[in-house]
């Protein structure tokens, strides 16, 4: 009797270690792309590549830095009408960018010799404004701007973010030296130490890519492209070689 019973309880394990098996071999399957499903094939797809998508478009990566310049040169404006001209003194400003002598031009025309242009605080956040945006759209790394470049140029994003951090540091040697040159004295590293801080931000934290590239195969459109080059411009535009610029 007693070993009948045993006789039982070995073909129940039996069988219990085959459903295991079985079981076990069915997960294995499935867990492979080819044997899902094609409706649990799309879900994982999904859930394994968000939130970075292949070639996200530039305009999505584009329209935040975009909308907050918007937003910028709508305060810029507000501010420069409540700026006032008024003789020239010594004093510390905001280094200017392109942009920023362009708004003001628009707005005063060439300034007087001997004559200065006394800022609003609002334009003065608004120059706030200009400079994060801008950096913002450099082509390095998660910057916005590196997310374009991923959209535009594809694989070659990486090498653009390694020209970028060099160019940065080239431009804070070389702001050093024009300050050392033109007689600031021990404040000639200072006025050149942001740009050569921001490169190592970029090398050591933010990286040289956006992410890995999933469709490396898709050309951009025309559109896109000329919407990559023209936020590159624009950061270009909006960069002041020196930011604080004691006069």
């Amino acid at each position: 009797m007693l070993q009948g019973e045993g006789h039982a309880e070995t073909r129940e394990g039996a069988t219990a270690c085959a459903q295991c098996r079985r079981q076990a071999t069915e997960a294995r399957d499935l867990a492979t792309p080819e044997a899902r499903p094609p409706a649990r094939r799309e879900a994982a797809r999904i859930g394994e590549h968000r939130p970075e998508l292949a070639r996200e478009p530039a305009e999505v990566a584009a329209a935040g830095p975009l909308s907050g310049l918007v937003v910028a040169v709508a305060a810029a404006w507000l501010g420069l009408s409540w700026s006032t001209v008024v003789p020239e003194t010594p004093h510390t400003a905001f280094g200017g960018s392109v942009f920023t002598q362009l708004l003001v031009w628009l707005h005063f025309g060439r300034l007087p010799d001997g004559m200065m242009l006394y800022t609003h605080p609002i334009a003065d956040a608004a120059w706030l404004g200009f400079l994060v945006t801008a950096i913002n759209l450099l082509p390095a790394g998660q910057l916005d701007g590196g997310r374009i470049a991923y959209a535009v140029f594809g694989s070659r994003h990486g090498r653009i973010g390694r020209v970028t951090v060099l160019v940065l540091s080239l431009l804070g040697l070389g702001v050093m030296t024009w300050a050392w040159l033109t007689g600031y004295g021990w404040l000639a590293p200072l006025l050149g130490l942001n740009w050569l801080m921001l490169a190592a931000l970029i090398r050591f934290f933010v990286g040289y890519r956006a992410g890995p590239i999933l469709d490396g195969m898709t050309p951009p459109t025309r559109g896109r492209r000329a919407l990559g080059i023209a936020c590159l411009l624009l950061a270009v535009l909006m960069l002041p070689p020196v930011f604080i610029l004691p006069e």
